[in-house]
């Protein structure tokens, strides 16, 4: 379902404070279990009964003055251990859910058939691990420091993010678990867990592509909460099978550029400047061409009006352009598309409320642009992004950019992500394995985590709805094609691909 989230801000801050305080109150409640007659346990059920009643009222309200937003939040049955084991995880599977409690996370650590609740210091030494970690992750290249010195604080901080964040709960998993669904929290929300080290690095010598990375060691996928997740699926199972994709790349003009209108596609100053034309984008969505039919806009008429007419259609969506995030207001979020030609009036920016208003049955939204995963930070409720829009517009599954992405090398990762997809593999194993075999054949100077991370998988991870793909050009040899036109001797019609 649709959510439309022009909803004041003060009212999300609050919901989200109010979540935040019971999922505290709730933890003490289980800390102070042995303590039923104390002063402290009295204390702590009154804080929860308030906070409740408060939660309530709030819930009114939003059922009264934004009914589709109250739907998705409060009418979906809420995620319980029971339903999360039951209906979300598969036999190889973690759930792993971070709740940030001001100066530690507790985390929800369950699978199949078992679950832990642990708690994880977050003093300020943590948060500066963090914040110095996602530094390193999203500028590379510093001018005060020399490659080999930047290689070192990488997996220093690499390693010991490991330690802090990570080994506690993997240590807790079984032996058959290698897939892991992360909910993040707090300074969580902008790491791809997959760049941690299980390892220290005693190597002086600068190579990003041997390191030992957990993506080497397990499958990551992520989600805003358990609830959504199963809503998530819910949506993947009432859709309708469609494949075809709809890609826009636009190719932007040099005065655009110039204005400063829009964010650039890459965060190196060394390899693009800020008044760089995206060059890889249609390089990019013509490799996806190769593999999926559907529309693929690299001409100046991937307008938002010409997507917005066109988007009901397509089962994927597919986004290669420039993207700004917005972290005071989700609302002033937007990706740019083409300039309409010959008018006064360029409407070419679609915004965060537009998406979620977008009449789309899509199956996928790929946002192949920058920082489609920033956002505001709620806490409790995750980030405000871009990314998020489309799912609340009724996609299940977003694949979205956390940093600045460099274009020359996302042009390289998203076709192997989509060959992967064509092939059957599930979304979030599409993108793992595009990863890999990215770190595996990449230029020495293109494999720091900076070129490959960003993108995560959110949401519903199934493999793609696929029609009778049997007759594709796209998939079948030409020589085995060939012969089952001569045997069942009729004409086939086989390329329905668009290229613009």
């Amino acid at each position: 379902g649709k959510v439309a989230t022009n909803i004041p801000e003060d009212l999300l801050e609050r919901e989200a404070n109010l979540k935040r305080n019971l999922t505290f109150f709730q933890q003490k409640r289980l800390e102070l279990e042995e303590e039923k007659d104390s002063k402290n346990y009295e204390l702590n059920e009154q804080r929860f009964t308030d906070a409740n009643l408060q939660l309530a009222k709030l819930k009114d309200t939003l059922q009264t003055y934004y009914k589709s937003y109250f739907n998705l939040e409060y009418q979906s049955s809420i995620a319980t251990i029971s339903s999360i084991q039951k209906d979300l995880l598969l036999p190889k599977q973690a759930f792993i859910q971070y709740v940030n409690a001001d100066s530690l996370f507790y985390v929800f650590v369950i699978e199949k058939e078992k679950s832990h609740l642990i708690t994880l210091p977050k003093g300020a030494k943590e948060n500066q691990l963090l914040q110095d970690l996602q530094a390193n992750l999203q500028q590379p290249k510093k001018e005060n420091l020399s490659d080999q010195e930047v290689f070192f604080q990488f997996t220093d901080l690499a390693y010991q993010g490991h330690e802090k964040i990570l080994e506690p709960v993997t240590k807790l998993l079984s032996s058959s678990v290698s897939e892991l669904i992360i909910v993040p929290d707090a300074g969580l929300n902008y790491l791809p867990f997959e760049v941690l080290l299980h390892e220290p690095v005693a190597s002086k010598q600068v190579n990003y592509i041997t390191l030992p990375y957990v993506l080497k060691n397990y499958q990551f996928h992520y989600g805003y909460s358990g609830t959504l997740l199963l809503e998530n699926q819910k949506q993947y199972d009432r859709l309708q099978t469609n494949s075809q994709v709809l890609a826009f790349a636009p190719p932007y003009k040099k005065e655009e550029i110039s204005k400063n209108i829009i964010a650039q596609r890459g965060g190196m100053s060394d390899l693009r400047s800020s008044n760089d034309l995206l060059k890889g984008t249609k390089k990019e969505i013509q490799a996806i061409a190769k593999d999926f039919d559907g529309v693929f806009n690299f001409s100046s008429s991937a307008t938002k009006a010409n997507f917005i007419k066109q988007v009901s259609d397509y089962g994927i969506l597919h986004l290669a352009m420039h993207g700004k995030p917005s972290l005071d207001n989700p609302n002033n979020a937007h990706l740019v598309f083409s300039n309409i030609e010959n008018e006064r009036n360029k409407d070419n920016l679609l915004h965060h409320y537009e998406i979620t208003a977008l009449e789309t049955k899509a199956q996928l939204a790929v946002l192949s642009a920058c920082e489609t995963g920033v956002g505001k930070e709620l806490e409790g409720e995750g980030v405000m992004s871009l990314g998020r829009g489309f799912m609340y517009a009724g996609i299940p599954s977003v694949v979205m950019s956390l940093w600045k992405m460099n274009d020359e090398t996302t042009s390289k990762l998203m076709p192997l992500f989509y060959n992967n997809l064509a092939k059957g593999m599930r979304k979030d194993k599409a993108l793992h394995q595009a990863k890999l075999d990215y770190l595996g054949n990449s230029k020495y100077e293109e494999a720091h985590p900076f070129y490959w991370a960003g993108f995560v998988s959110l949401g519903d991870a199934q493999p793609l709805k696929k029609g009778n793909s049997f007759f594709s050009m796209k998939n079948i040899g030409w020589s085995i094609l060939g012969l089952l036109l001569l045997f069942l001797g009729f004409r086939f019609i086989s390329n329905r691909t668009t290229l613009v």
